[in-house]
């Protein structure tokens, strides 16, 4: 398949020594500088000398694997890889289809040959296609003579390129019939996706029937052996069926699949524990020789090799091309690569790293099943020669060839965000978010190895922690782990060995996300209007023109319930009590869980800086404590700190509801852009014991400035169908504590806060939640928490993502009740009750785009939807904390959103009891 082209370059030579930042395997990994946003209405001087740089060559990119689909009378496979005039018809009812050409390995003039296209140099008819040479590219003087045979198709609906040096086209049929045998053999043994595969047949058997492995599989499962240690168990194979199950639930039933719902299949995934591997004595020519079998241990394991067989069908090919005398061999099918040998032009095979797809782009394109559009030439990333490191060669590294592979979160996305790498330990699959890790690429000397080990990579929650992890097999196994590049979204920097030659000095990858905008959009994807529109409506990322008394005006009104934190010295003599606000959030299961935000100047925000396995008592106040808040003043004061204390303080406090718990994490908030800066600790706890109160009295209440307690109303009230937590659990399922903390929190006042969102498919979603809370002294900061398994929380982005908080009003009672019960914000819904990204843009100074564009996605993909007649805040996520079965989310307030009239008088709706009530807003007037 020819070469491309790629974005242009700085003053790197591509082809020739690598840049002043490159290391020899083993040395301290580069990290290279983020790029900066570009402007789409940018240009310049700085455009018109990128025009005139060269333009890198490379074979074929390394991507995530994407499948060949037929569509619009061409192959939608990807962009790269299928023009118009290069389109190879599909049939998916076949394993594969194939052709060939030769190219004589010569440059045209202008060294920007495109894939596909009919060169004008060298003669050749129409079956004679121009190559690049690498004439001044680091491979030394290419032969006129030299020939370049070029075989392409689609295998098991990934596209595959052949490429062989010396070859003609008396060669074309010998060679295209090895390629055929060894697909026909992957086909056969491997394709979880034919139902006569050897595979298949393995995973349909009942559960412990042992059945007879051939040689191909045995090796096979002897490299996932290899993975599965290397990994620490991150790749598994058996995990097939929580990806089975989550792809079901979110593709039939437009949600993640509930806790329950998945629960059951912990007991059929283990690679080593639910697939076991043993001989059998009896062959068919010899009763005593050791025919290896396997059998699943649970009737639900599953085997899917989808992870590893493409990279070792890449080994076999090339084995089979340089075992039949091709001594300089090229082979990618489905993006994963290996060579060996060289350029019939005397450069290095090369392959270029393409970023991933910038979020906003992504899933605009995927809503409109158009992710063959994803990535483009200019996406390049990294240049990489296929080829052996000279410093790999003392540690074995032979002339056999070497391999990459790319993982990545793009070409397999799902609804929400999700895709087909899956986390073992939270049994779903991983989340392309703002802050995640978008690609890796491993380069190894087997294909196999590197497609399990970038996939395993990709389970790791930022690059830093994948390189680390790297670095370590690259330290044990020099033999096999040759380089990695890393590209994550966001801010994270990029991290990639020597072997890797960024594409520009600041390797600015186009579509990846950019710090300090709104991570869901690039401004170079929107015009000039719509890009300057959504800063001044998002303007929540920096702080700048937050109007922090508008903020305070939203944030500080709703009633709170107020609590007590005891700290231990850790001598046991002394104690101090320090006035709280609730708790941020609690969970009930699997272990019951709470967590508390504490804001700088607050009495314990030293203590939770350091309070990992510290132990501490928070006990909720009663009506009949107002003195001891009225004594302190605003939360975070020290209501007693002499040591030894006040005997009738803490006698007082051992009669209230008490919750003794351990902390287990500390997040320090990064500090926000707002004056002054709202820097914070998040602390998740474990619950040890609860001690409920000695009598039944109505919690103390704070709204606004006013001290006051509210008991549950007498008459029923309008319920809010799960409010205050995802289903209801039983009774039966909880265990004492928890069923005893649930009770005691169930007595405590909470405002009632609608939580918007826009998911990154476009989708509005709405949360009624009764979690909200906002800690004195830190008005600008919003904690929520969301139940792991809900639509909302399925929805909602990482960190950088943007978050509407408007709270509720007595008239709101019905609309809680709504979004308590489903998340989906109807057309219905939307027209009544909400102002949209597209009305905000419009009132921000810009007319959405319209009609079918991805521009006109990507902005209504980024704000979310506002109540109407309610004052609001936009928020940018800062953190999403796991806590037992829930997250905990704390976002940033950048701006209020006020509707015009007289102030809002009516009463603040809270959920008391299970029950809907009102708090007069007269209290605070």
């Amino acid at each position: 398949m020819g070469c491309a082209t790629s974005s242009p370059v700085g003053d790197t030579d591509v082809g020739g020594a690598p840049p002043a930042n490159a290391r020899a395997p083993g040395a301290a990994r580069t990290q290279a500088a983020k790029p900066t946003a570009a402007k789409a209405s940018g240009g310049g001087e700085g455009a018109a000398k990128a025009k005139a740089k060269a333009k890198p060559v490379y074979d074929t990119p390394s991507t995530a694997s994407y499948s060949a689909k037929p569509g619009a009378g061409r192959n939608a496979y990807f962009a790269l890889l299928a023009r118009d005039e290069d389109a190879v018809a599909v049939n998916l009812d076949v394993h594969h289809e194939s052709r060939s050409r030769v190219m004589p390995a010569v440059s045209p003039a202008d060294d920007s040959c495109v894939v596909g296209r009919s060169g004008e140099a060298g003669g050749g008819g129409a079956d004679v296609y121009a190559s690049e040479n690498g004439a001044d590219d680091g491979g030394g003087k290419p032969s006129a003579t030299a020939r370049l045979l070029s075989l392409d198709g689609v295998a098991m609906t990934l596209r595959y390129v052949v490429l062989v040096g010396g070859a003609t086209e008396a060669d074309r049929p010998s060679v295209a019939a090895l390629v055929n045998r060894v697909f026909e053999r992957v086909n056969e043994k491997f394709n979880n996706w034919n139902k006569a595969s050897e595979i298949t047949r393995l995973c349909a058997a009942p559960a412990n029937k042992s059945v007879e492995l051939s040689e191909d599989l045995v090796d096979l499962f002897d490299l996932v052996d290899e993975v599965y240690e290397l990994s620490d168990g991150r790749f598994d194979p058996t995990l097939a069926p929580v990806a089975s199950v989550w792809r079901t639930y979110l593709a039939k039933h437009g949600r993640p699949p509930v806790a329950a719902e998945v629960s059951h299949l912990r007991f059929a995934v283990g690679w080593k524990e639910k697939l076991a591997r043993t001989t059998k004595k009896g062959g068919k020519t010899d009763a005593a020789a050791a025919i290896p079998v396997a059998a699943r241990r649970n009737g639900n394991t599953g085997v899917d090799l989808g992870g590893i067989a493409k990279g070792h069908a890449v080994d076999l090919l090339v084995a089979a091309l340089t075992a039949a005398g091709w001594s300089d061999v090229y082979v990618d099918w489905g993006a994963d690569i290996r060579a060996a040998g060289t350029h019939p032009s005397g450069r290095p095979w090369r392959t270029a790293v393409m970023g991933p797809p910038q979020l906003g782009r992504l899933f605009a394109l995927w809503a409109r099943d158009r992710l063959a559009e994803a990535l483009t030439a200019d996406d390049a990333a990294y240049l990489l020669d296929v080829a052996a490191p000279s410093a790999a060669l003392s540690v074995g590294v032979g002339v056999r060839g070497v391999a990459v592979a790319t993982s990545g979160d793009y070409a397999q996305i799902q609804k929400f965000g999700y895709h087909h790498v899956i986390n073992r330990e939270a049994m779903a699959p991983m989340k392309a978010a703002a802050n995640s890790v978008g690609s890796v690429s491993i380069v190894a000397t087997s294909c196999a190895i590197a497609d399990g080990l970038a996939t395993a990579a990709m389970t790791y929650p930022s690059a830093a922690a994948a390189a680390e992890w790297l670095d370590g097999l690259m330290a044990r196994r020099p033999e096999l782990v040759l380089g990695y590049a890393i590209l994550p979204r966001g801010a994270e920097a990029p991290a990639a060995t020597a072997l890797f030659t960024p594409v520009s000095d600041d390797l600015a990858v186009a579509g990846r996300g950019v710090g300090g905008a709104p991570p869901a959009v690039a401004s170079a994807e929107l015009s000039p209007a719509v890009a300057s529109a959504l800063d001044a409506a998002s303007d929540s990322a920096s702080g700048g023109g937050a109007d922090m008394a508008a903020i305070r005006s939203v944030t500080a009104s709703p009633p709170r319930s107020l609590s007590v934190l005891i700290l231990d010295d850790g001598t046991g003599g002394g104690r101090t009590a320090v006035l709280l606000d609730t708790l941020a959030s609690a969970a009930l299961e699997p272990i019951p869980m709470v967590s508390m935000l504490l804001p700088a100047g607050h009495g314990g925000y030293a203590w939770a800086k350091t309070a990992v396995n510290e132990e501490a008592s928070v006990a909720l106040l009663t009506a009949a404590d107002a003195d001891l808040a009225t004594r302190t003043g605003a939360p975070g004061g020290l209501i007693d700190a002499a040591d030894g204390g006040n005997a009738r303080l803490w006698a007082r406090l051992a009669r209230l509801s008490t919750l003794r718990v351990t902390v287990v994490s500390a997040t320090q908030l990064p500090p926000s852009g707002l004056s002054p800066p709202a820097a914070a600790v998040l602390l998740t706890a474990t619950v040890d014991t609860v001690t409920p109160a000695s009598m039944d009295a109505p919690l103390l209440l704070r709204v606004g400035p006013v001290l006051t307690s509210l008991a549950p109303a007498a008459a029923r009230a309008a319920k809010a169908g799960g409010a205050g937590g995802a289903a209801a659990v039983a009774a039966s399922s909880l265990s004492s504590t928890a069923a005893t903390l649930r009770s005691v929190l169930r007595s405590a006042t909470s405002a009632v806060t609608l939580v918007t969102t826009t998911a990154m498919g476009g989708e509005p979603h709405a949360l009624t939640a009764t979690s909200v809370r906002v800690p004195a002294g830190a008005s600008s900061l919003v904690v929520f928490n969301v139940s792991r398994d809900s639509t909302f929380g399925a929805a909602l982005g990482d960190a950088g993502s943007l978050v509407g908080v408007a709270p509720l009003r007595t008239r709101h009672a019905p609309l809680a009740a709504t979004f308590a019960a489903s998340a989906a914000v109807t057309p219905a819904a939307a027209a009544a009750h909400f102002v949209m990204p597209a009305e905000q843009l419009a009132a921000a100074g810009a007319t959405a785009p319209a009609g079918d564009s991805v521009e006109a996605e990507v902005a209504k993909a980024t704000l979310p939807p506002l109540l109407r007649d309610a004052a609001s805040v936009v928020a940018t996520v800062v953190v999403v904390m796991p806590a037992g079965d829930h997250v905990v989310v704390v976002a940033q307030a950048g701006r209020a959103v006020v509707p015009d009239g007289p102030p809002d008088r009516e009463g603040h709706l809270v959920w008391l009891a299970r029950q809907y009530q009102s708090v007069s807003v007269s209290l605070v007037e």
